[in-house]
């Protein structure tokens, strides 16, 4: 496998489990890891994922999207900086 970062994400009690994951594949692996709230991914540790990233998402996914909501487009703004 040519990955070189291991991310992983949940949600409420999944971050939990995101957490141990990530530690466990650190310590029979060795390699780098890391996890996060779903949410606070996208706030500035996306801008180390890059083509030798693998993410994976644990539990349900996010709310917004069952709700109708993008993210890319908020409600009620005209401008907004958004991270790609």
């Amino acid at each position: 496998m040519d990955a070189g970062q291991f991310t992983f994400l949940g949600r409420g009690w999944t971050h939990g489990v995101a957490q141990e994951a990530a530690l466990k594949m650190r310590e029979a692996a060795g390699a780098w890891t890391e996890a996060y709230p779903a949410k606070e991914y996208r706030h500035g540790p996306i801008s180390v994922t890059g083509p030798r990233s693998v993410v994976w998402w644990l539990g349900e996914g996010a709310s917004d999207v069952a709700r109708g909501l993008d993210p890319d487009e908020p409600r009620h703004l005209t401008r907004s900086v958004i991270l790609g």
